[in-house]
């Protein structure tokens, strides 16, 4: 029997960690702790979801076998609710020479989610709940493309914060689910205790009858990273009335190591960092991979790996994430399960 497999349209996109002689294409490993048998350290790692067959993120493949994971939509995921694109948080144990680990809960949340306010096509841009969500080639569109995107579209996205208001996107859904669910993660600014608002960029929250986990209303303060939840959003005046108003909890002080991905903000030379909305120290010891320390600066993609020290997060190492982009189409001509080509 002779089989044909056609595909009218291949897509595959490639990132390439750095340039020049040989790029990486992950998480730079842990140096490597000389004897026998590598050693395990508690870590909590904020990244990409990139493959499966355990769940690979920062370039490391992670067992799931025992995970607990969550979703914002169920408390008790399973593993095929996630998928490539997703950033989530993963807290567990890695081996030093970075060969694998051992995930113990994996969180997913998204960044974003509502109604389409504005798309800009040839910036590759999407308005959402007054936020500005950027795309690009990298980005995985399920149900939808940013061609067929339209105003009015109620989409789920996943990504990480480039500036207040701004998030680069590597995963957008488009939602099925009722229409008035919505989602914004962002740093609490402009709070009137009388009026009982705050800003999330040009985002007004209405914060009067909302539901505070992890904190009480009382403790509501400018700077705070939260994620508001809401069912009502006026597209005139740009405002949402909250339901739950969720204090983003820092990296659990029981994790030794951090890895995490991200877009710099928040810099001061020298001095520290924001990834994430979490702050990061800089120390004459502080490693740089793939580029120079002259290279950090506000809007720059980077993988960090930090350690804890004093109740800081001091950076070990930082390494800048050039991305180049690779797409091929055309029909499949040969298979080879052997060596998993075509």
């Amino acid at each position: 029997m002779n089989n044909r497999v056609s595909i009218l349209v291949l897509s595959s996109s490639l990132i390439l960690s750095g340039c020049g002689g040989g790029g990486d294409t992950t998480e730079p490993a842990p140096d490597v702790v000389s004897g026998n048998s590598p050693t395990t350290s508690t870590v909590t790692t904020t990244g990409t979801i990139t493959g499966f067959g355990s769940v690979i993120v920062n370039g490391v493949h992670y067992s799931t076998s025992g995970s607990t994971i969550s979703t914002d939509d169920n408390p008790s995921a399973l593993e095929q609710e996630l998928a490539v694109g997703m950033v989530v948080q993963l807290e567990g144990t890695v081996k030093s020479d970075g060969s694998g680990g051992t995930a113990r809960t994996i969180k997913y949340g998204a960044q974003l989610e509502g109604p389409v306010t504005f798309i800009d096509l040839a910036n590759k841009q999407i308005t959402m709940l007054g936020q500005i969500v950027q795309t690009d080639d990298l980005t995985v569109f399920e149900r939808t493309t940013l061609a067929t995107i339209k105003v009015g579209d109620i989409l789920e996205v996943s990504g990480v914060v480039k500036a207040a208001g701004q998030f680069y996107a590597s995963r957008v859904e488009h939602e099925t689910k009722q229409a008035n669910s919505f989602k914004v993660f962002g740093t609490v600014a402009n709070l009137d205790t009388t009026a009982q608002t705050f800003s999330v960029s040009d985002l007004k929250v209405k914060y009067s009858t909302a539901r505070f986990e992890d904190f009480t209303m009382a403790e509501l303060a400018n700077g705070q990273a939260v994620k508001v939840k809401g069912q009502q959003y006026d597209t005139a005046t740009n405002s949402i009335v909250a339901t739950v108003v969720d204090l983003q909890k820092s990296t659990p002080a029981t994790s030794e190591k951090v890895w995490m991905e991200g877009i710099v903000s928040g810099y001061q030379p020298d001095v520290s960092l924001v990834l994430n909305g979490q702050t990061f120290l800089l120390t004459a010891e502080t490693k740089f991979e793939y580029g120079l320390k002259t290279l950090l600066a506000n809007g720059i993609s980077i993988k960090l790996k930090a350690k804890q020290v004093g109740g800081n997060w001091q950076i070990e190492k930082v390494s800048f994430i050039n991305q180049a982009v690779m797409k091929l189409s055309g029909n499949v001509s040969a298979i080879d399960l052997t060596n998993n080509t075509f």
